[in-house]
């Protein structure tokens, strides 16, 4: 079975949090599972984290059903893995930064060893996003599986079944209309999931401001969308989602600021973290889902 190997620290129970909120997250056990689109064709991942005795931090073994065989495929699988588990990030420097700021210093060693997790693809963490703007957590769980059972690829295993988000040449040749209709949503939020979908590339962009300008040409994406889906791609542990709400009220609530911090102002703030913004983001929303409920700030 094939091993990654992750730089120490690593939390796999807190960096994985946000892979259980449903399809196309999948658990069995201790098994973490999903339908990933590869070149040669759709796989199902099993990954699991085995800790080393008297070793800091795990490695992570995977397989593929089906079995991924050529060399080729298995080192491409192995990079995407790589990325998405963000198994070569040094937390010790980022702790090192964020550590001089006095809002954040509180919340590294609750949340020690929490990576971020992110999505195979920018064009799925867009409709993530997209699924998810304006939405509480329940609602869009629920517009995301009915996406993924009506239009998502879908495999068996073991008895069970596993889906994934529509691939792009799928999705793009949808009536928005229809898709509406499907999703009980209104037809521009089609129409923008459609061109979404359109402007999908087979080639990875790992540039920010080459993908943040790539999917602000879409019609109907904002920079709110864009931003949060270049955070949850890209593995520049600079990038952040100044633009997320819930992260502008947790920002809020950690430095008793006495409104809401908009972007740019957000931005100015953590100018000094560099270059591990988005970890401050990680650290400071995960630090507010752990917190007792607060007054209701606007």
């Amino acid at each position: 079975m094939p091993l990654l190997r992750v730089t120490a620290p690593y939390d796999f129970e807190l960096s994985t949090r946000t892979l259980r909120s449903g399809p196309p997250h999948y658990w069995k056990g201790r098994e973490y599972r999903r339908l990933l689109e590869l070149p040669s064709g759709p796989v199902l991942l099993r990954l699991s984290c085995q800790h080393q005795a008297g070793a800091p931090g795990c490695e992570l073994r995977w397989k593929t059903s089906p079995p991924v065989v050529s060399g080729e495929a298995a080192m491409a699988t192995s990079q995407l893995l790589e990325r998405m588990f963000s198994t070569p990030v040094a937390l010790e420097s980022c702790y090192a930064v964020l550590g001089r700021d006095a809002g954040l210093r509180s919340v590294l060693e609750p949340l020690y060893g929490l990576k971020r997790t992110l999505s195979p693809s920018l064009y799925e963490a867009l409709l993530e996003s997209l699924l998810e703007q304006r939405r509480s957590p329940a609602q869009a769980l629920v517009l995301r599986s009915r996406l993924l059972e009506l239009h998502g690829r879908a495999v068996q295993f073991e008895g069970s079944t596993y889906r994934s988000y529509p691939p792009p040449l799928h999705l793009r040749v949808l009536s928005p209309r229809r898709l509406a209709g499907d999703l009980d949503v209104p037809v521009t939020m089609a129409e923008t999931l459609v061109a979404a979908a359109s402007a999908a590339t087979g080639q990875a962009i790992v540039d920010p401001p080459a993908a943040l300008e790539h999917l602000l040409r879409i019609p109907g994406v904002g920079l709110g969308a864009a931003s949060e889906a270049l955070w949850r791609s890209l593995p520049d542990p600079d990038v952040m989602p100044a633009y997320n709400r819930d992260l502008q009220l947790a920002v809020q609530r950690r430095y008793v600021l006495r409104q809401r911090p908009l972007a740019p102002q957000l931005q100015r703030r953590w100018a000094q973290l560099a270059p591990w913004r988005g970890y401050a983001a990680l650290y400071c929303l995960a630090a507010a889902q752990d917190a007792p409920a607060g007054p209701n700030l606007a």
